[in-house]
């Protein structure tokens, strides 16, 4: 390395080494890049829903996997069906498949047997706006009321009210 002085400016330059040796500097030299590890990432299989049917498909995307009983989406990109299976045996899924076993359908909490009673005053209050539309004579309405009686005899209403 050569030191030479500069008397005006009072500043010691230093005469590059890489310069005169030809060698590069640390800007020209290039880096090796570093390597990108190919990642495997699972994708859902309809296999999954014979072993469990409450899983399916999921919009999110194909490593994504969709459970109706929580109505979550997760990803099965590392683990696939390992993946499914910590979801179906984790507390939230075991909590929430008792929750919905224990909800009733709605159907049976309707009885079938009041809306058909339901149905039957409305036919029948039709049949009395009928007459009364048509301005039938209230014996032409007896007559009928009579008639009706004796077509419909296991009807409730037909015996009662008409």
């Amino acid at each position: 390395m050569q030191i030479t002085s500069d008397p005006d400016v009072g500043i010691l330059n230093m005469a590059s080494s890489s310069k005169r040796r030809g060698t590069k500097s640390d800007a020209d030299i290039d880096t090796p890049q570093k390597k990108v590890a190919i990642t495997n990432s699972q994708k859902y299989k309809e296999s999954y829903r014979e072993y469990w049917p409450c899983l399916g498909p999921s919009l999110k995307g194909k490593t994504y996997v969709h459970c109706s009983t929580c109505n979550i989406d997760f990803s099965s990109a590392r683990g696939g069906k390992n993946d499914c299976k910590r979801h179906i045996d984790s507390q939230s899924q075991i909590n929430r498949k008792m929750i919905k076993s224990s909800n009733k359908d709605i159907s049976t909490m309707m009885r079938g047997s009041s809306f058909e009673k339901g149905l039957k005053t409305t036919n029948a209050e039709v049949m009395c706006e009928f007459i009364a539309h048509k301005n039938l004579s209230l014996s032409t309405a007896k007559i009928l009321n009579k008639t009706l009686k004796v077509m419909f005899p296991d009807s409730e209403i037909a015996q009662s009210g008409l």
